[in-house]
């Protein structure tokens, strides 16, 4: 049961992932584009919070190799 859930995850993800990316273009900074995100009274209030943790993952965090290989910007 565990593996079919992390392959609904995965494919969950990778639909995110392209369609933020048809609709923002490649580069990895525009993750960490608030402009790139909902603007609901909800949405605003977890943005912040949100974007910290993506900076923290792309920029800071080396346990995440995949992530710290790409050039930021690309």
């Amino acid at each position: 049961m565990l593996d079919a859930l992390l392959k609904v995850e995965a494919k969950i993800r990778s639909a995110l992932a392209y369609k933020f990316c048809a609709a923002y273009g490649e580069s990895q900074s525009k993750y960490l584009d608030a402009r790139c995100y909902a603007t609901s009274k909800g949405a605003k209030r977890v943005l912040p919070k949100l974007l910290n943790m993506l900076e923290y993952i792309a920029n800071k965090d080396t346990s995440h190799e995949y992530l710290a290989y790409y050039p930021q910007g690309k």
